[in-house]
């Protein structure tokens, strides 16, 4: 056996992948200037069913929700805490001494 038919050359694909490479930069090309139409142009009627105005809205509706929601667990979580605090503090307050037990019930019945 030789090595040439081992180890077979790879195909050159370098003119492939620079096709590759521009018809991908082309595409970047037609999106990027389909966005900025849309940022830059005027503003679709709202009759119109312009999408992007209406997900803007939506977006800003939910982020709005998801700040309110995040508050409200903030406050929730703040509340339960001082809560759980002064249950802990009631518990360790001071509480006055037992009265001690008589000297014959301790000797008699073992208690200490």
């Amino acid at each position: 056996m030789s090595d040439e038919s081992a180890d077979p050359a790879p195909p050159d694909n370098s003119g492939s992948i620079e096709q590759r490479v521009d018809t991908l930069e082309t595409k970047l090309d037609r999106i990027l200037g389909i966005l900025d139409r849309d940022d830059d142009g005027p503003a679709p009627e709202p009759d119109s069913g312009g999408g992007s105005n209406i997900a803007h809205e939506i977006r800003a509706q939910l982020d709005a929700r998801d700040k309110q929601r995040a508050a409200d667990d903030k406050a929730k979580a703040d509340s339960d805490r001082v809560g759980a605090l002064e249950t802990r503090v009631n518990e360790l307050a001071e509480k006055p001494p037992q009265a001690p037990l008589r000297r014959s019930t301790r000797f008699m019945w073992g208690r200490e």
